[in-house]
């Protein structure tokens, strides 16, 4: 099966993930800016976690070039080595896409 044809952006997601690492017993720190296409224009009207364990998130509005654009900031903590994961969920006014997920990954080693 081959499909053709251009790909319509909602948004611009930088990175399209959050990947946290460091050792254990500190505070991970990442983020990601998300900013809607002219096209699909939106606001973010919540924030949450999929799971909350290990991952805390804040969501700040700024104005970049007259545009609304929304910086998703996530820190991690875990005492002990290992692996975690959690999704984050953008609500928006959008009724194409309600809802927009970022992954985050987290690793604690050392």
């Amino acid at each position: 099966l081959i499909l053709e044809g251009a790909v319509d952006v909602f948004a611009r997601i930088e990175p399209a993930f959050i990947r946290l690492e460091g050792p254990p017993g500190t505070t991970l720190s990442g983020n990601t800016l998300v900013a809607p296409s002219d096209r699909y224009p939106f606001q973010v009207t919540g924030i949450r976690l999929k799971h909350g364990k290990f991952v805390t998130c804040d969501l700040e509005p700024a104005q970049v070039g007259g545009k609304t654009t929304y910086e998703v900031k996530v820190e991690g903590r875990r005492d002990k080595k290992g692996r975690f994961f959690d999704t984050i969920f953008l609500d928006t006014d959008h009724p194409q896409k309600p809802q927009i997920a970022i992954r985050v990954f987290g690793h604690v080693k050392g």
